[in-house]
């Protein structure tokens, strides 16, 4: 071993580079930060934005308005059920794409966080797609869940949970819930802790008899039902078609919401359709401009 350490120490002195080439992986290993988990490459594909810092605070996103006043109709389209996956192609798709399409991420799951922060540098809305009770189906076991029967005090703990998970999160929506949007006591009491929280609420139609909106707006919230289902049948040609009747219904009435799934299809779609409504003076716009604009939202 000795002698193996003077021969390598010989060799240092002779090659000056290998010294060098030392010293940096030293530097490396004990002065260097680590890169925070947030940005780190995983399953080598991430959003080009992920290592850059948010664009804005989550104040400043929440203010800012980009509606300008020459379009023939406004549309905002929100896309649900970011959280579960970071690696899938549509989802750095989404995020860097260049309109400003509002991502709807679950709270809690593995890569919310993750995907809350490349968004936020990306520039774009996040909103919180928060699961709610269903009529037919079992609870998520990922994640919480808002339940009928929860105290106003729970429901307010479950919101302040959420933001601290999605800090960029300008308002709310469900997923599922259509046991939670009938039950006119919890939509209130939801209405109630919204408001503080200045976070804006839109009613996913997951029920054809949903009083959501109703109860709360009732608290002096902007409660936005969605307007079209871009992807109820996952074709490429029916998407078409509701995007079309999204446009339609926003040159008819002025504005229109639309709701879609973070799936390779609806990306393609919307990929090659929003540039032809952008040319046709149908322009898409941030969510929370959106309700700013025509539902008075006050941040």
């Amino acid at each position: 071993m000795e002698r193996f350490s003077i021969t390598f120490y010989r060799d240092l002195r002779k090659h000056p580079t290998l010294i060098l080439i030392a010293c940096v992986y030293l530097l490396s290993i004990h002065v260097l930060p680590e890169i925070p988990s947030t940005r780190v490459q995983h399953w080598g594909i991430c959003p080009k934005n992920v290592f850059a810092e948010p664009s804005q605070t989550p104040e400043q996103q929440r203010s800012a308005k980009y509606i300008d006043q020459d379009a023939d109709g406004y549309i905002a389209i929100v896309i649900d059920d970011f959280g579960y996956y970071w690696h899938l192609p549509e989802v750095s798709g989404f995020i860097d794409m260049p309109w400003p399409v509002t991502i709807s991420i679950i709270p809690g799951l593995k890569e919310s966080h993750r995907i809350a922060t490349a968004t936020g540098a990306a520039g774009k809305d996040v909103i919180i797609h928060m699961p709610m009770e269903a009529l037919n189906a079992p609870p998520m076991t990922e994640t919480r869940v808002m339940m009928t029967g929860m105290s106003s005090g729970e429901i307010g703990e479950l919101l302040d949970w959420s933001m601290e998970e999605l800090p960029w999160a300008v308002g709310l929506n469900n997923h599922q819930g259509s046991r939670a949007v009938i039950d006119a006591d919890l939509m209130a009491k939801l209405g109630r802790e919204l408001k503080p929280r200045r976070l804006f609420f839109i009613d996913s139609r997951t029920h054809p008899e949903s009083v959501a909106s109703a109860k709360i707006s009732e608290a002096e919230v902007p409660a936005v039902i969605c307007d079209v289902f871009l992807d109820r049948i996952d074709s490429a040609e029916e998407i078409r078609k509701q995007v079309a009747y999204l446009a339609d219904l926003a040159g008819r009435q002025g504005h229109a919401l639309g709701i879609g799934h973070v799936r390779i299809t609806t990306y393609e779609v919307l990929k090659e359709e929003i540039p032809k409504l952008e040319a046709e003076g149908i322009h898409l716009v941030r969510v929370g401009a959106y309700v700013r604009e025509f539902y008075d939202w006050k941040y």
